[in-house]
């Protein structure tokens, strides 16, 4: 990035001061800079006139016309929660998502019409699916009919078909759905990430892992700050055995966000599978999610040869996960070559409609069972190609 934007808020009363500066990263170099004092009610006039500045300081055309209307509150307060809730929400992690849900609802039952909050709520909503923090029964159709209120709202918003495209995926297993509202997403706003990821998610599922990694280039192109995208091609570069870019992306993850959820448990994987056990564990071992970090200690340890240690984490991890988590019991199982118990686990995965299902196509942590026939018998059932 050639240019970065600088500032502070300092508030007092109703009343705040914003210093905003455009620095050139090339040298340091300060290329604008301006002071805004203004009452708390000209939030958004301030938010506009520092981006319309920006724009021609750096002789930016946006789409040769003005900037288009945004929807805003009246009410300062209703955008106040909603900025605390995306906040919450780039937490990546249990606590941050239930923040986030809380908030952007408090703003909605202020302003029912406020469409960003609207769209946040979607997207979370989803995200508690995806990381199983929800039954999926209700979570992804809470998620669904909160994507289809957000679209109501804003009909030209894609972040909404993002979700729908996830619900669709992970879900419904309806696998043409999903592509057709991830291309909906990208059309609707080719400049937004979140319809490039939902598709590349869907191409992940397919085993089209190629087109998968472009759609998330591009999306890392669009947004090289975004910590999800470089999970998501953490994941795709895991699958498809490039493992030394799998760690690049994934470490890349962890540096933007501390918190985020699993990316010390894949980061474990590909280590073990690099051949690094004692580094694995120690990932494993930072792990937040409490299921996730079970999941990969017992793999490594089985690993090393450390059995008792394999099985007590197992154990755990079983009591804990058997109801909310079948398919990372099965993964666990798979790796330690014990093909019926994963079976087995897979069998519950599919009844409770678990949310990692959508992923299992040419996951190589089920390497040992991949050539059971009952394995392309699975993914049959949930309408993806042997």
């Amino acid at each position: 990035m050639r240019y970065a934007v600088e500032g502070s808020v300092r508030k007092s009363a109703d009343q705040f001061r914003i210093t905003a500066e455009l620095v050139d990263t090339r040298d340091g170099s300060q290329r604008w800079s301006e002071t805004y004092d203004r009452s708390i009610g000209e939030t958004f006039t301030v938010q506009d006139a520092i981006a319309a500045n920006l724009v021609r300081e750096l002789e930016l055309a946006v789409g040769g016309q003005e900037f288009p209307a945004r929807s805003m509150p009246n009410n300062p307060a209703v955008y106040d929660l909603y900025l605390r809730g995306a906040q919450a929400y780039d937490r990546y992690d249990r606590e941050g998502y239930d923040r986030a849900a809380d908030l952007y609802q408090q703003a909605l039952d202020l302003d029912r019409t406020f469409a960003p909050a609207a769209i946040g709520l979607a997207q979370v909503l989803v995200a508690r699916a995806q990381w199983g923090y929800v039954a999926p029964n209700i979570g992804y159709e809470q998620a669904r009919q909160a994507a289809e209120n957000a679209s109501k709202l804003d009909p030209q918003a894609s972040a909404p078909h993002q979700v729908l495209s996830e619900v669709h995926s992970q879900y419904d297993w309806d696998w043409a759905g999903a592509l057709s509202e991830a291309d909906r997403a990208i059309a609707l706003d080719p400049h937004d990430t979140t319809g490039y990821m939902a598709k590349a998610l869907v191409l992940h599922s397919l085993g089209r892992l190629t087109e998968s990694d472009t759609e998330l280039s591009h999306a890392a192109s669009l947004d090289p700050l975004n910590p999800a995208v470089y999970f998501n091609r953490g994941w795709t570069l895991l699958w498809s055995g490039r493992l030394p870019e799998a760690e690049e992306s994934l470490r890349r993850t962890l540096q933007i966000s501390p918190t985020y959820e699993s990316a010390h448990f894949y980061l474990g994987h590909v280590l073990l599978l690099r051949g690094d056990t004692a580094g694995a564990l120690t990932q494993m071992q930072q792990e937040p999610d409490q299921e996730s970090r079970l999941a990969g200690i017992s793999a490594v340890q089985f690993a090393m040869g450390h059995r008792k240690e394999s099985d007590l984490a197992l154990e755990q991890l079983t009591r804990m996960a058997a109801g909310d988590w079948a398919s990372g019991i099965a993964l666990v199982h798979a790796i330690r070559n014990e093909p019926e118990a994963a079976f087995t686990w897979l069998d519950r995965a599919y009844a409770q409609k678990d949310e990692d299902l959508y992923i299992i196509k040419g996951n190589p942590l089920l390497r040992n069972v991949v050539r059971d026939p009952r394995y392309a018998a699975f993914l049959r059932k949930l309408n993806l190609p042997d």
